[in-house]
């Protein structure tokens, strides 16, 4: 137990993820998942900003 204080939690939102942006870290808020070119085979880090009320 945590205190006593028992937080009840709830499906708000689903959704799906591509597979071909694997999720690399989620911190402070952000996630970041890399990206990769299918034509050139380059690949960037995108940044997500997310919230979680």
């Amino acid at each position: 137990m945590n205190g006593g204080c028992l937080k009840r939690r709830e499906l708000i939102t689903k959704f799906e993820w591509p597979r071909n942006e694997p999720i690399e870290v989620i911190n402070n808020g952000y996630m970041y998942t890399r990206q990769t070119d299918e034509e050139t085979g380059l690949q960037q880090v995108v940044r997500y900003a997310i919230e979680i009320d």
